[in-house]
């Protein structure tokens, strides 16, 4: 990851974590969520210094970590509600325009 966008100790408190047993794969997961990302938005490492765009990655960013991280099965209908969600702010983040001069 060239840019961190949530910090282990966020993404723990997001998942009401507080021990370490399960750092390894919320590392793996962080990795795969980065990735997911990188691969759905064009120029989203170079979007990444832009703030505003920064703040709004962080949301689908920590929702795709907690989607792997308790749901490690097959998705159920359940999750669809955070699929939509997640999917529209991708949607947002790969059209939008960020403007150079918000950089943090």
């Amino acid at each position: 990851m060239a840019v961190e966008i949530a910090t282990l100790a966020e993404i723990k408190e997001g998942l009401r974590i507080d021990y370490t047993d399960e750092d390894n794969y919320i590392g793996m997961c962080m990795n795969a969520a980065y990735e997911y990302l990188n691969d759905s938005i064009d120029d989203f490492e170079d979007k990444l210094a832009v703030e505003r765009f920064l703040n709004k990655a962080k949301i689908p960013y920590i929702l795709i970590i907690q989607e792997l991280f308790d749901s490690r099965s097959l998705m159920t209908k359940d999750n669809e509600k955070i699929k939509h969600i997640v999917s529209s702010m991708l949607t947002q983040m790969r059209y939008c325009t960020y403007e150079t001069a918000e950089v943090v």
